[in-house]
């Protein structure tokens, strides 16, 4: 049961019977309903609608020309309270408008992460809310991109939606179309900016949305888990492959489980290929990462996402701070065999790997060395600036 927060005007939990039996929602002054999408998920709008009318009429004792009235103008409506919101949403709602007939109003809002022309957003969602029986509100002289408009959100762009839907859908089908809606919007185009919104995805069960993208500075998928090798040998290419993208601008997002084909030149995302299911895989990774990688990647999230057939690992590398770089590699195979005393240095440009040239690791070492000569005699200067104020301190 979803709590309430003190307000100017009291909510109270209401008792209510649907066509899936009793459940329990919140109203204010019996015109604003509202109920969680997790306590209701099969109750159709209409079954709900009507039930509120029986409420309206037996308690509060409205009577028959009131529900006539509201249900003509809307008086009353519903906030569905979405309990299982995307990653880029905090608190999620539907609301709909009960009105009499087969078709009820309803507005939402969809996110993306950058502008999306007006007129190319509400072509996708149409099509979209026709797949499901719905359409957007376009009364007579009104254009249709008109029931689409931009709202204020600080961080992402937002658009409200308006729209009707069959009152016989219920609950769990409106919010699915919320859902569908905003994934729409978010990744329009396949409009993955960057490595944080592909894992936020994945780690939501959507792994199938990012087929058909290609490999880039910072994603990398692989078909097979790194422990089919040898064990000295999957870890160092672990490790190679993580710290190439800490060592990049970027980051990155390495996705283990799906297969890649090449098409004019590039790897593009093409085939789920779950691994076997090992619940030890995550904790041996980043065992395997702390032991091989210097100095330890700040933020690395390794996480396992269950999948038909198996499950789909991903490992997220957020941007590292530049003090931080190079991230070493400790341990190389040579010739076959594995020179724990061997140190490598790589990083990831494009969709390839490069490895970090003498020069620049001279460049840095010598850089590093002037920083910190720079430091000492800086400090070395303010301890005998303190040494001096102190004698003419005890002088005087």
């Amino acid at each position: 049961m979803m709590s309430r927060p003190d307000n100017v005007r009291p909510w109270q939990s209401i008792e209510i019977q649907t066509d899936a039996g009793r459940l329990t929602a919140w109203t204010v002054g019996g015109v604003d309903f509202e109920i969680s999408s997790n306590d209701a998920p099969n109750v159709s709008l209409e079954s709900f609608r009507d039930a509120v009318f029986e409420y309206l009429e037996s308690d509060l004792g409205r009577d028959v020309s009131r529900k006539a009235a509201s249900l003509n103008n809307g008086d009353v409506n519903l906030c569905i309270d979405d309990r299982d919101p995307l990653p880029w949403e905090e608190s999620p709602m539907v609301f709909v408008d009960f009105i009499s007939g087969p078709e009820l109003p309803f507005e939402l809002s969809v996110r993306s992460a950058k502008n999306i022309p007006l007129r190319a957003l509400v072509s996708r969602i149409g099509s979209i809310l026709e797949e499901y029986g719905c359409r957007l509100i376009s009364p007579e002289g009104i254009k249709e991109f008109e029931a689409v408009h931009f709202t204020s959100d600080p961080g992402l762009y937002t658009w409200s939606i308006q729209a009707l839907c069959p009152s016989s859908l219920n609950i769990g089908q409106i919010c699915a179309i919320r859902k569908e809606l905003n994934y729409s919007s978010f990744f329009f185009n396949n409009s993955f900016s960057d490595p944080r919104a592909v894992y936020e995805l994945v780690r939501a069960g959507e792994v199938k949305r990012i087929l058909g993208i290609p490999e880039n500075e910072w994603l990398e998928v692989k078909s097979a888990p790194y422990e089919m090798k040898r064990d000295k040998q999957w870890q160092c290419e672990l490790a190679e492959d993580v710290a190439r993208f800490a060592n990049s601008e970027y980051g990155g997002i390495l996705i283990l489980g799906i297969r890649s084909e090449k098409e004019d030149g590039r790897d593009v995302l093409r085939k789920m290929a779950p691994l076997p299911i090992d619940r030890k895989r995550v904790h041996n990774y980043h065992q395997s990462l702390d032991a091989h990688v210097h100095p330890p990647i700040e933020r690395l999230k390794i996480e396992s996402v269950p999948v038909d057939g198996g499950e789909v690992l991903c490992l997220l590398i957020p941007p590292q701070p530049e003090e931080r770089k190079p991230f070493l590699v400790q341990g190389a195979f040579f010739d076959g065999k594995y020179q724990r005393g061997m140190i490598s240095i790589v990083r990831r440009r494009g969709e390839h790997s490069i490895p970090v040239t003498a020069r620049e690791i001279h460049a840095a070492l010598v850089a590093g060395r002037a920083l910190l000569r720079g430091e000492v005699r800086k400090t070395l200067g303010e301890l005998e600036g303190y040494r001096n104020s102190e004698g003419e301190g005890l002088g005087s």
